[in-house]
């Protein structure tokens, strides 16, 4: 990761519970601009879990997720849906400049 670019979103420590069975447990990660990120696993493992976790669409057990900086919690779904379509925007346009640059 490239440190001292604010990440688009971020989770920490996050946990997840469907009543007593633990989906996910102390998860931290932090998506920069211009990062590809793939999510893999078995079925059952959380991945679609995280997926709603960051969007906002499930709230953490533990933890906290921020988008843009601001704790998803706090943000109304329009801001949602707003930052995380700026945040693709903005990291397909960072992405496709890094491509576009000469390399040598």
């Amino acid at each position: 990761m490239t440190a001292g670019v604010p990440a688009l979103v971020e989770a920490e420590g996050v946990g997840f519970a469907y009543g007593p069975r633990t989906i996910l447990e102390q998860i931290t990660l932090a998506i920069r601009p211009g990062e590809l990120v793939a999510l893999c696993g078995p079925n059952g493992a959380g991945k679609s879990t995280l997926l709603r976790l960051l969007l906002g669409l499930h709230a953490p057990s533990a933890g906290q997720v921020r988008l843009g900086g601001a704790p998803i919690a706090t943000l109304s779904r329009r801001q949602i849906a707003r930052r995380a379509a700026l945040s693709v925007a903005s990291s397909a346009r960072a992405t496709a400049s890094a491509s576009a640059a000469p390399s040598g």
